[in-house]
């Protein structure tokens, strides 16, 4: 599997089906092409959840064979998410030198720029204005 990596987090878990839904939208592929990274069958998405107590509590990591299907900006892919699940999602857009600012969009396709703290907390914990 030729894969990319990506991901997330969600300032609060979403149930699977939900996410699962919005991912292969995002895609454009069907539900039954995006997995949990445990599942034994080949999606075209394979997901890998953690789930935090501190700050977001769900990060979502993403790989995706790209030999199936074009890859998807994470801009364009977390306002999917953030819309379906009514929640903030956070990621790092990897345009900033600085390793501390992510990118925050809201369920209404705001995006902003936060910090993140540097508390030792197991999760992400952002500093929000």
């Amino acid at each position: 599997m030729s894969d990319a990596q990506t991901g997330f987090f969600l300032r609060k878990a979403a149930p699977w089906p939900v996410l699962r839904d919005a991912i292969a939208a995002g895609y454009g592929v069907p539900p039954d092409s995006v997995a949990r990274f445990d599942d034994p069958a080949d999606p075209i998405v394979r997901v890998e959840l953690h789930e935090h107590e501190q700050g977001f509590a769900q990060q979502v990591d993403l790989y995706v064979d790209l030999r199936r299907v074009r890859g998807v900006p994470l801009t364009q892919l977390a306002a999917r998410i953030s819309s379906a699940t009514a929640c903030d999602v956070a990621y790092d857009d990897e345009a900033s030198q600085d390793p501390f600012r992510w990118l925050l969009v809201d369920a209404a396709g705001t995006t902003r720029a936060v910090m993140q703290s540097t508390a030792d907390i197991d999760g992400l914990l952002l500093v929000e204005p």
